[in-house]
């Protein structure tokens, strides 16, 4: 491969040098002179002034080639003229020079052409002319064109293009400037066309206005719709270029001046933008209206490319306030629905999307179809699967095609009949079974068109139950397309239709989020649009705009079914931690979940303060949701995917930002201060914000077993660069000689600690719980009592009904790390995912932090008579348990 490619670099080398040898051999043969009868632009810079309204030379240019024309002593015949047999030869191979396959060849052919034909009489070089526009021919291939237009470029610029030329060359240069052809998979003449543009360029330098005035309106109306429409960018940059250039030098442009800083370098960079807000500003003017929407509709709603086809319909749409009435309706309209049954698939795909992009433009112009259009398009649909175009080649961009003409039929309430009705369903309801993702999407967005524009009255909701129903009892098919497609269709309806099944539709996204017993019936994406579904239906059913009311006084209202049901799933599934071939594919699960945990917090705190007067019920149902939410995302914040931990960081930023749920968010300020900007994408993907968010988890009870987790989950990832920093920053927690009590205090007295539970402090003795720890291969044995009401994730050295502030002056950072770090231990002792992370985590502790690992855990004390299975006294029990733990072991001796 490395010496095929070395040797063709050398063929166009060769070729290239050869070229260049032949057109120095070929001037020894002529004599070293100007071409008397070449056309010269006279004194072009006071042209220039003219055309700017400065003050212009008295001077005004003549064409030489006239005068010299007139001049016998300054023309010379071809009769006088020597030709060498030989310079013919040369002239042979600089025109086939322009039909090389290489562009190097090409050019320096085309420079030769230019310098061979200004050392010719006017005769023999009229037949090199000749010769070149014979390049243009149809049966030439592309390259012959791209060289035709070098070497006619050439020629304008050396002055050797005389105008009598122009009226036979202007409609080949305006088919260069268009020139795209159909290659397979893929199409040919982006350089033809940026050559064209340079020819232009070139024209507009070498001749004086009024030569090219009767061509002026051609010119600018090509250039300016190949700078707003070609699909290369350096196509568009080039007929920008040559536009502006036409403007400065000719003047004669229409609106030229002012097109200048619509239709520049820049603005043309960007495609979407040239096609949406370039070309709009453009057909402003109507000289360029009309070309404008001619060509998208006869070549770009046509093109070979399918984003060019969707690219052109939006933009065929943004001019329809400009060409809306004139050719949109009367024309384009009617063509478009015709093409749209074409054999061919680009021809019926263009048309398809054409249409579903019109018929929203029109209405928001306020513009109407008539009677027999409006006909015609409702029986689209119906006619595309009487002729069967959903199978075959091109079925699936047919059916995409056919969901956006369902959306855009919906947003004008297009008038249809029951037959239209069905079919459009079907074809909506077949979509949302496929297994592709983007013709679910589109069918998703679809149904909810559908339903919001067409199902209004009793009969039609009655009518539409029979799909409701199969949405609802089919999350669990064992073809996961169906699962997806339908979860997310339950999502997309409107309030009117979940109304009176709002429970059931919940309970049944609730189900289809759990796993399947059986391993081959699970699916990641079907639960991942389940959850995505439970945030939109709430959404949709419970925000405060929505008129959500309870059918019976028994049935729960939308506050309780959002705490009781769908916020314990979206944690549920916050620790969705899947792993097949493809990887974490739990990661899509716990985006998703952190989207709706967001969109859920905020909704719960609009519902608190409209349906709860009293503010101490609003900040008790609060702090059972924020501070758990706000953990949660924590734990996602700190952890080793660089994309969650990003999404993690905005969803907090969101809640934080939100003034009632930061009132009952613990530590709001100092999570305010440890998240990154709103710009800090590579902040948090550069480990930056870890080291701050890991803080947090001394600064409030809530939050220090999520951190934890999260750190530990990162300590033992395969990054090694996260690895690093989690563990610094998990060292500098555990050693670090604040109290917890000095770090909440200090900062943040006002924020409430939730859910304080008091308890008789005698009876924090009734729990005890043994736990069994390994770590590099010792095992320790030890009891701690828990205090009732904190349960397993106790503090040591906290009393029940203590806060970790309160307790803080017994508690040092060692000593919450490691009972947080022991508990974790406790719960994940069969866990494999997070085992090797804890034990990695505990190597770290006992071999960087000794002395915090001594505090945690004490050796146990020796006894001469003591019994194998009594397990020893921790050191992290509480003061007041060690006295009943002798009292028993001396019991137990006895």
């Amino acid at each position: 491969g490395g010496a095929a490619g070395e040797a063709t670099a050398q063929g166009v080398l060769v070729r290239k040098l050869g070229v260049k040898l032949a057109q120095r051999v070929g001037l020894t043969f002529l004599e070293p002179r100007v071409a008397p009868w070449r056309y010269v632009r006279v004194d072009a810079g006071a042209d220039i002034q003219e055309r700017l309204g400065g003050e212009a030379s008295t001077h005004v240019g003549t064409a030489p080639a006239q005068a010299g024309a007139t001049g016998a002593n300054q023309e010379e015949s071809a009769e006088d003229f020597e030709v060498a047999e030989e310079l013919e030869e040369v002239i042979e191979v600089l025109l086939n020079a322009l039909r090389d396959k290489d562009t190097v060849v090409r050019w320096s052919g085309a420079k030769g052409v230019g310098r061979i034909t200004s050392c010719l009489p006017r005769e023999l070089a009229d037949d090199v002319v000749a010769s070149v526009v014979e390049l243009f021919g149809r049966s030439e291939n592309d390259t012959a064109w791209h060289g035709g237009c070098l070497a006619l470029a050439e020629l304008s610029r050396r002055g050797l293009l005389l105008p009598h030329c122009l009226d036979s060359l202007v409609p080949i240069i305006q088919e260069a400037l268009l020139y795209d052809i159909r290659r397979g998979p893929h199409s040919i003449g982006a350089h033809v066309r940026d050559a064209a543009a340079y020819v232009c360029w070139a024209f507009a330098r070498a001749y004086e206005p009024h030569l090219l005035a009767g061509h002026v309106d051609q010119f600018a109306s090509t250039l300016l719709t190949v700078a707003c429409y070609d699909r290369e960018i350096n196509c568009r940059r080039a007929a920008a270029a040559a536009f502006q250039e036409s403007v400065g030098r000719l003047g004669n442009f229409p609106h030229g001046i002012d097109l200048l800083t619509v239709a520049d370098y820049f603005s043309v960079g960007n495609i979407a933008q040239a096609y949406t807000r370039v070309a709009p500003q453009v057909a402003a003017f109507a000289e360029y209206r009309l070309p404008l929407a001619q060509h998208l509709v006869r070549a770009k709603l046509r093109h070979w490319e399918k984003s060019m086809r969707e690219l052109a319909a939006r933009g065929l749409a943004a001019l329809v306030p400009a060409v809306g009435e004139s050719y949109i309706i009367p024309v384009a309209l009617r063509q478009l629905i015709e093409w749209g049954l074409d054999n061919v698939l680009e021809v019926r795909h263009g048309a398809i999307v054409g249409v579903a992009e019109l018929l929203p433009a029109l209405k928001d112009a306020g513009m109407t179809l008539p009677d027999d259009l409006q006909a015609k398009v409702a029986d689209l649909i119906p006619a595309i699967d009487k002729a069967r175009l959903y199978r075959g080649k091109g079925g699936e961009v047919m059916r995409e095609a056919v969901c956006k003409l369902v959306c855009a039929c919906a947003r004008v309430q297009l008038p249809l009949t029951a037959a239209q009705h069905t079919k459009f369903m079907e074809a909506v309801d077949e979509n949302l079974r496929h297994p592709n993702g983007n013709i679910q999407k589109l069918a998703v967005a679809a149904v909810g068109e559908y339903a919001s524009a067409y199902v209004v009255s009793e009969e039609e909701v009655a009518r539409f139950r029979r799909h409701m129903d199969a949405y609802l009892t089919r999350l669990h098919d064992p073809n996961v397309a169906v699962r997806r497609g339908y979860a997310s269709a339950l999502g997309a309806l409107p309030g009117r239709l979940l109304q009176g099944r709002a429970e059931e539709v919940i309970d049944a996204l609730v189900d289809g989020t759990t796993l399947q017993e059986d391993v081959d019936d699970r699916d990641v994406e079907a639960r991942v649009k389940c959850v995505r579904a439970l945030g939109s239906a709430c959404s949709t059913l419970f925000s405060p705009a929505s008129a959500y009311t309870q059918p019976a006084a028994e049935q729960p209202s939308g506050l309780d079914i959002m705490l009781k049901k769908v916020l314990p799933c979206v944690h549920t599934n916050l620790e969705d931690y899947t792993t097949d071939n493809r990887g974490d594919v739990g990661s899509w699960v716990r985006e998703a979940a952190m989207d709706v945990l967001e969109a859920l917090t905020l909704l719960v705190g609009e519902r608190v303060q409209r349906d709860c007067p009293s503010n101490e019920q609003q900040g008790e149902i609060l702090a059972g949701v924020v501070p758990a939410a706000t953990g949660a995302l924590l734990k996602q914040a700190v952890e080793r995917i660089a994309r969650i931990r990003d999404l993690a960081a905005r969803r907090l930023h969101s809640l934080v930002s939100c003034p009632h749920v930061a009132r009952a968010m613990p530590a709001a300020g100092q999570l305010a201060a440890a998240l990154p900007k709103d710009d800090g994408t590579a902040e948090v993907v550069s480990l930056q914000s870890i080291k701050r968010l890991s803080g947090l988890l001394l600064a409030a009870p809530q939050y220090a077993r999520p951190v934890l987790e999260g750190l530990v989950a990162s300590i033992g990832g395969v990054d090694a660069q996260l690895a690093k920093v989690a563990s610094e920053a998990l060292l500098s927690l555990t050693l670090s000689h604040t109290s917890v009590a000095q770090h909440t205090s200090s900062n943040y007295p006002s924020n409430p600690t939730p859910n304080h539970a008091t308890t008789n402090p005698a009876n924090t003795t009734s729990n005890t719980s043994t736990t069994n720890t390994t770590a590099m291969g010792s095992t320790t044995t030890a009891t701690t009592p828990l205090p009732s009401g904190r349960g397993r994730d106790a503090v040591p050295g906290c009393t029940a009904g203590s806060s970790m502030a309160a307790a803080g002056r017994h508690a040092p950072p060692a000593v919450i790390v490691g009972a947080k770090l022991l508990a974790i231990w406790r719960d994940n002792s069969t866990n494999i995912r997070l085992l090797p992370s804890l034990v990695r985590t505990a190597d770290l502790l006992i071999s960087r932090a000794f002395e915090a690992m001594d505090v945690l855990v004490e050796a146990p004390t020796p006894h001469k008579q003591s019994d194998p299975q009594q397990p020893a006294v921790s050191s992290t029990a509480p003061p007041e348990a060690a006295p009943q733990q002798q009292q028993q072991q001396q019991q137990q001796q006895q």
